[in-house]
């Protein structure tokens, strides 16, 4: 990924009068696992706290989300705004088996609430393309989670029809496959 095209950024926030924030992401580097643990737990809070039972949500916490962090293998981009981390993606070359396909998985990609609408997501979307540069594309949202649907196909992924069971193995975590075809052959 080349750091530089993603520092310094200017974003307009529409609901502070389009007030001009500086936008920066980058690889995350290991003194920052702990915040980005705890904007996981937060996001995935505000995300499905009408969407998942609480059971399901009240095992992510700062600690739960640290732990999977520190144990899978994946790449993990953060999201500065004003030099406040408020989201985050996480990715991987090669998918879960259930997307039947050969391409790169976006495992996870959250933005703190109050900071949506500032173009932080479809950043974090180029950012994923230059981290992975000609591969396609891959994710699996909540069957439920209807506006970050609408995200990802305004981004151009398609909603392919895929529903499987998520890595919680919970039958309430029933995900939707997205695919956004990034090669060109």
């Amino acid at each position: 990924m080349n750091a530089d095209k993603y520092e310094h950024l200017v974003v307009s926030d529409p609901k502070q009068s389009n007030k001009q924030r500086t936008l920066n992401i980058h690889e995350m580097r290991p003194d920052e696992i702990k915040e980005k643990a705890r904007i996981h737990a937060l996001t995935w809070q505000e995300t499905y706290h009408d969407l998942l039972p609480a059971s399901s949500n009240s095992r992510v916490t700062p600690e739960f989300a640290e732990e999977v962090t520190r144990t899978i293998n994946l790449d993990q981009l953060v999201a500065y705004v004003d030099d406040k981390m408020v989201g985050y993606a996480s990715t991987s070359f090669s998918c879960r088996p259930a997307f039947k396909r050969d391409c790169a998985e976006i495992g996870h990609l959250y933005v703190l609430k109050e900071y949506q609408g500032l173009g932080i997501g479809t950043y974090l979307i180029e950012a994923i393309k230059d981290l992975y540069p000609g591969r396609d594309l891959a994710l699996g949202c909540l069957v439920t989670n209807y506006s970050a649907q609408a995200f990802y196909q305004k981004m151009g992924f398609i909603n392919t029809g895929n529903i499987f069971i998520g890595d919680s193995q919970d039958p309430n975590d029933r995900e939707v496959e997205f695919f956004l075809k990034v090669r060109k052959d």
